[in-house]
């Protein structure tokens, strides 16, 4: 099991954040595939939009590939992914290409 954190875009509309929110937790949570310990989420307004930090214990038969799917049913490019213990990040989504390589300088960590 891995310990990571996401950045997940919400777009730049207030009131649809908790809906948002509640499903990306969902999907974190009651996936089949997926068995996911949610320690933290907070959401931030970024530059452009806000932003939904998540730390969360994530194992999956797919492994970080399973963002993929949470990607696409959140119709989002991509999504940041940090995995604290091998400090290494990932763009990983439909269009991960379109965004060029994960930043770290870009990425918001989730303060403790």
């Amino acid at each position: 099991m891995s310990i990571v954190e996401l950045n997940i875009g919400l777009g730049t509309d207030p009131g649809r954040i908790g809906e948002r929110v509640g499903r990306i937790a969902t999907w974190l949570g009651y996936r089949r595939l997926i068995n996911a310990h949610i320690f933290s989420l907070q959401v931030i307004l970024s530059e452009d939009e806000f932003v939904l930090l998540v730390r969360t214990a994530f194992k999956s038969t797919k492994d970080l590939a399973a963002f993929e799917d949470l990607a696409r049913e959140l119709k989002q490019d991509c999504i940041a992914v940090w995995d604290v213990d091998t400090r290494t990040g990932y763009l990983i989504g439909p269009n991960r290409l379109d965004w060029g390589d994960f930043d770290i300088k870009k990425f918001k960590r989730i303060k403790s």
